[in-house]
C-alpha cells in the first residue's frame, strides 16, 4: 500500500461523505495494519480517527469487510479479547473495506463520523474509487 493509492481511496470517500452530508474520520492502513494516511474532515468529531483507525486495523487483520466484522460482535467475549489482546485497537463494527490487489490484500479503509451503514457506504466508496 503506497501513499497515492491510499490517498485517491480517502478522495473517493471524501466525495462520499459530501453526497451523504456528514463529515468522517477516514483511515487507511496496509496489510499488517498500520496506518498509511488518515484524515479527518472538518467538524468530524474528535474520536472519529480513532474509530475509524480501529475498524482499518480489525478489517485488515481479519481480512473481511465492515458486515462481517460486525457479525463478529455477536461473541462479545471474543470481541473482548480481541480488544485486550491489541491493546484497544480492534474495532468490530460497520465502516470497513478490504483493499484488495487481485487476491491480495494490500489493506483496509476505516471510516467513522456517521450512522454505521453510512460508514459503510462511505468505506466501500473509497475502495470503488481505485476502479477494477
Amino acid at each position: 500500500m503506497d501513499l497515492a493509492t491510499a490517498n485517491r481511496v480517502i478522495e473517493g470517500c471524501v466525495a462520499e461523505a459530501k453526497v451523504v452530508g456528514r463529515p468522517f474520520s477516514i483511515v487507511v492502513v496496509d496489510e499488517g495494519g498500520h496506518v498509511v494516511s488518515l484524515q479527518r474532515m472538518d467538524g468530524a468529531h474528535f474520536l472519529t480517527h480513532k474509530i475509524a483507525q480501529g475498524k482499518a486495523y480489525a478489517c485488515s487483520a481479519f481480512r473481511r469487510e465492515g458486515p462481517q466484522l460486525h457479525q463478529m460482535a455477536n461473541n462479545p467475549a471474543f470481541i473482548a479479547a480481541l480488544v485486550e489482546m491489541t491493546g484497544g485497537q480492534f474495532v468490530a463494527s460497520l465502516g470497513a473495506s478490504r483493499i484488495m490487489d487481485g487476491e491480495k490484500l494490500v489493506g483496509a479503509v476505516g471510516v467513522s463520523g456517521a450512522a454505521p451503514e453510512q460508514d459503510q457506504q462511505v468505506a466501500e466508496a473509497g475502495v470503488r474509487a481505485l476502479g477494477g
